[in-house]
């Protein structure tokens, strides 16, 4: 299993997440503060840090996204 970190800034009107892995036989999952959203979907940014995991077959992702 690899973790990798990153942090992004976005604004309201930014919230739409989607992930395209190389492999598109791997599945994808994706976590906004805990809560679990699909593939392509928007997300609810809180004022601040948002945390986003993603995970794609044995990789997770930490997004520290920052609402500002």
């Amino acid at each position: 299993t690899s973790i990798k970190s990153y942090s992004a800034q976005t604004s309201n009107a930014t919230n739409k997440i989607t992930v395209v892995p190389v492999d598109a036989s791997e599945t994808v999952k994706i976590t906004v503060n805990g809560t679990e959203i699909d593939n392509g979907t928007s997300a609810t940014w809180r004022a601040g840090d948002n945390a986003v995991v993603i995970t794609v077959g044995g990789a997770t992702y930490n997004v520290t996204v920052k609402r500002g």
